[in-house]
């Protein structure tokens, strides 16, 4: 998946959500930023991408190689959204603490999120169940069969 497939899957989620759900226009504002965030070019760093927060922008090496199983520009420009809203949500359902090891981190839930909605061809109008779950991306380690079922079909 390319950056700009990342970005069109996720105007096309939110856009479906929006309308199926009746979410509230502030997410309007977490696309804007995602779409001003940049891509920049540093083969420099320890992973093939990575978001970094204090910079805004996505920071990605030349010729990397990404596993069949990861979607990598996806999960970053879930980054890139700032969704607090959607990460307070997520801290409540799975009773997060503040000093949390990176793969329970409410941020890095909500980008796996979107690589599970993606790798499972999830359709953002229907609610779906662990049993829909073909391709894990580590979140089936972290979350019972009732955190999942909140976190598929009540985040954004």
């Amino acid at each position: 998946m390319t950056d700009n497939e990342a970005k069109l899957y996720l105007r096309n989620w939110f856009l479906a959500r929006t309308l199926y759900i009746e979410y509230p226009p502030k997410y309007s504002k977490q696309l804007e930023l995602m779409e001003t965030t940049p891509l920049v070019l540093d083969n420099t760093i320890k992973y093939p991408a990575c978001y970094i927060r204090n910079r805004w922008c996505i920071k990605y090496r030349d010729n990397i190689t990404i596993p069949d199983d990861r979607v990598l520009f996806l999960h970053e420009r879930v980054h890139s959204l700032r969704a607090h809203l959607q990460e307070d949500f997520i801290k409540e359902v799975l009773s997060l603490k503040k000093k949390e090891n990176y793969i329970k981190k409410a941020e890095e839930i909500y980008a796996r999120l979107f690589e599970l909605r993606y790798l499972n061809n999830f359709d953002p109008c229907k609610l779906y169940t662990i049993n829909d779950i073909r391709i894990d991306v580590g979140l089936l380690k972290i979350c019972n069969e009732e955190q999942i079922y909140k976190l598929l079909n009540n985040i954004m």
